[in-house]
């Protein structure tokens, strides 16, 4: 079963630096470890090159850890080029690596664009299919589908994911957080 988990980046600051907030790097981790339990490890994460969407991919590897990042720019905010042209590319790459599972880092109006949908920072859809080529024509889905069983901890931890010690000292790890937390 191949597997498309596309997230929207985390929440950012609103000066000029537009970096990812700390609360939001500590909820994206929660979440990102919490569906690699579930869902297994990414093989590769694509994300937008805008700075929030690479800070959100740098905390989703390392709760994922995932070892490779690739920024593409057709995941930028606003990029241009139209949807299937878009989908298309994600396609190939998937296959080019030949992953298993692929992670997306992008904006909500590209979101929007391919999947008539909106996502709250932070958070994700996934998409699941046999093949890649199917990939796209899959339904949308969240990890909370996933739970076979949903106790009251994973209800909680998905709707308002927290991160432990252990956890808190791995984003420490993380450039932009070092120090920060």
């Amino acid at each position: 079963m191949k597997k498309l988990i596309i997230f929207r980046h985390g929440d950012y600051e609103l000066d000029a630096n537009k970096q990812l907030t700390i609360k939001s790097a500590k909820e994206v981790y929660a979440r990102a470890k919490l569906i690699s339990d579930i869902m297994g490890k990414a093989d590769l994460i694509l994300t937008s090159p805008v700075l929030r969407a690479v800070q959100t991919a740098d905390v989703i590897a390392k709760a994922m850890d995932i070892k490779q990042i690739n920024e593409e720019p057709m995941l930028a905010e606003r990029y241009d080029a139209n949807k299937e042209l878009m989908k298309e590319a994600i396609i190939n790459k998937a296959l080019d690596l030949k992953s298993q599972i692929l992670v997306i880092i992008t904006h909500y109006p590209n979101i929007k664009q391919i999947f008539n949908i909106s996502l709250e920072p932070g958070m994700e859809i996934i998409l699941e299919a046999d093949e890649w080529k199917n990939i796209f024509n899959a339904r949308p889905s969240t990890l909370l589908t996933k739970f076979s069983i949903k106790t009251p901890e994973l209800i909680e931890q998905y709707f308002c994911p927290t991160s432990s010690e252990r956890d808190l000292q791995e984003l420490n790890e993380i450039d932009f957080l070092h120090g920060r937390l």
